[in-house]
């Protein structure tokens, strides 16, 4: 089993609803770019510059925690706690998740069988942040993670 861990300096950001346009007798289905499109890129440099050339194509476990921007008031008295506001967790989930198929870490997300989410504010002098942590088996063939890698193999049973 492996865990590697990926850190995205940057504020998640929730994936848009999808919208829906008449071209003369078509209808086209969008999803609006906007900032969800930033985050994705910031995952992808940050998936290439932390992991190059891993792909994971086995079943895995992602642990994801949201460091949540706080604005300036109740600052001190919100340090850390849990953050129970807009947005909601499953569209970061959502967008953090298609930000890694898009930088190449996953074939398609389907290989994720379970997820643990969390979002909270930020602690003292900690900058909006993406904590994603991935345990996966290494398949035959598969290339396991880098050497210089935060990823740690754990040691089999005897």
């Amino acid at each position: 089993m492996f865990t590697i861990q990926i850190i995205v300096p940057e504020q998640a950001v929730p994936q848009p609803r999808p919208r829906a346009r008449r071209l003369g007798k078509r209808v086209q289905v969008y999803v609006p770019k906007g900032k969800s499109a930033s985050y994705r890129k910031s995952i992808i440099a940050s998936v290439r510059d932390q992991l190059p050339g891993l792909v994971i194509d086995s079943p895995c476990v992602v642990t994801v925690e949201f460091a949540m921007r706080m604005a300036s008031k109740n600052r001190v008295a919100l340090y850390g706690e849990p953050h129970d506001r807009r947005p909601d967790i499953d569209n970061m989930l959502k967008t953090t998740f298609d930000g890694l198929v898009d930088s190449g870490l996953f074939p398609d997300d389907n290989i994720i069988w379970k997820t643990i989410a969390s979002k909270r504010w930020c602690r003292r002098d900690e900058v909006p942040t993406t904590y994603i942590t991935i345990e996966f088996e290494n398949t035959e063939g598969g290339e396991a993670p880098p050497d210089d890698s935060q990823g740690t193999e754990e040691p089999q049973p005897s």
